[in-house]
């Protein structure tokens, strides 16, 4: 998949247009996409309450956040604990033709699964990339060991059009280790797969600890969740950062500026990517 930085969690069309607007005026370069990353969970499915619901939107109304403009790639980024995920998969990627991945946040997804989703994916002739997140969790599961990362990788490589993110965060808006990030991206970087990263990334971040990444890595992708927004369900440190979520309230507690994306952080930190492109 081609390389793209991004950011996740976007629930309305007016976001998508501002965004579109933001990359033509920083006249964003035509070799690196623009991720457009949509949530999607095993209870929105169901028509569950998610867990977060101020970003995740019902299936229905997911192909209306989907862009068909060039410079994006459609992301769905789903996280599920069922066993049939192949089932699952299907149902996503037939929700619009404009997705163009799906991300995987869940720790080491069963492989018959994932094969029988490539298998179809085969006979529609699709090109549908699959993002594998290694979480916290994920890299934990196998010791936090590069090695065994590797190989635990590797044995996903069946999968045509499949890319890796570093994620320690998982959306809680931390900071990554960049020492550890980077010897899990030198891992993988040598199997023929996409390598990106993500955690806590906003603005200031991308200016001051991706730079060394990027020069080990000229293919890396990126992209900012957390820390791109701003609600009463967010503490903040002097500095300006997120270091807690709140609990959610009751049903129907939480107001409209429970959890929101700020565009100007938005703006920022695609600014701030801009110039490390």
């Amino acid at each position: 998949m081609q390389r793209y930085v991004g950011v996740t969690g976007v629930t309305r069309p007016q976001e998508v247009s501002a965004i579109r607007r933001i990359l033509d005026a920083l006249d964003w370069p035509p070799d690196v996409k623009y991720m457009n990353g949509v949530l999607a969970s095993r209870k929105t499915f169901g028509g569950m309450r998610p867990d977060n619901p101020a970003q995740y939107r019902p299936l229905c109304k997911l192909p209306g956040l989907f862009c068909s403009d060039p410079r994006f790639i459609n992301v769905v980024h789903f996280n599920s604990r069922e066993p049939r995920l192949a089932r699952d998969l299907r149902r996503l990627a037939g929700l619009s033709g404009k997705i163009d991945a799906i991300q995987l946040n869940i720790a080491w997804p069963d492989k018959l699964e994932l094969a029988a989703f490539q298998q179809w994916l085969d006979r529609q002739d699709r090109n549908l990339g699959i993002i594998l997140q290694i979480s916290a969790a994920a890299y934990a599961a196998i010791g936090r060991c590069p090695s065994t990362l590797q190989e635990c990788v590797r044995s996903y490589t069946f999968v045509r059009n499949l890319s890796v993110l570093v994620d320690p965060s998982g959306g809680l808006g931390l900071r990554f280790d960049a020492r550890q990030v980077a010897s899990a991206l030198e891992a993988v970087a040598g199997l023929g797969v996409g390598v990106g990263v993500a955690g806590g990334l906003d603005a200031r971040d991308v200016a001051r600890r991706l730079p060394e990444l990027v020069q080990a890595f000229p293919s890396l992708s990126w992209d900012a969740q957390t820390q791109l927004r701003v609600g009463s369900r967010y503490e903040r440190d002097a500095s300006g950062r997120i270091t807690a979520n709140r609990p959610l309230p009751a049903a129907g507690g939480a107001g409209k500026d429970w959890d929101l994306l700020d565009m100007g952080r938005v703006e920022a930190f695609l600014r701030a990517s801009r110039e490390l492109l």
